[in-house]
């Protein structure tokens, strides 16, 4: 199985190739030709930034007229709270889930959390 990224803040995309459940190469490759350019050991694939470096575009530049689906929100929430007090850095590039709220506030949002059910016993 193939698995194409096409990060917003990186020249090339990237091809993950698996064998079976795992990642088998990691390499740049080129849109034109689809012939690699590049083996790599890893990459960060980061969620959005908002403004805060370099880039003209961010994640969130493709959602502003689209809807936004968040997979189990209060997890993302947890996970970005957590990459975000393991270093300091991570602020220069990264926004909190507030900052993240207020940017997306007039976006259509589509959220998908686990909800346990309880037995009525028939």
């Amino acid at each position: 199985d193939i698995l194409d990224i096409y990060p917003v803040n990186s020249e090339h995309p990237i091809r993950i190739e698996f064998f079976g459940d795992e990642i088998d190469t990691l390499r740049f490759f080129s849109v034109e030709n689809q012939r690699s350019i590049e083996q790599i050991d890893s990459y960060t694939v980061t969620p959005f930034f908002l403004g805060k470096s370099d880039a003209d575009y961010t994640l969130l530049s493709y959602v502003k007229e689209g809807t936004l689906i968040y997979d189990e929100p209060g997890r993302i929430q947890e996970a970005l709270k957590k990459f975000l007090k393991e270093d300091p850095t991570h602020r220069k590039n990264h926004c909190d889930w507030s900052e993240l709220q207020r940017t997306v506030a007039a976006t259509n949002q589509v959220a998908f959390t686990f909800m346990q059910q309880r037995s009525i016993g028939l």
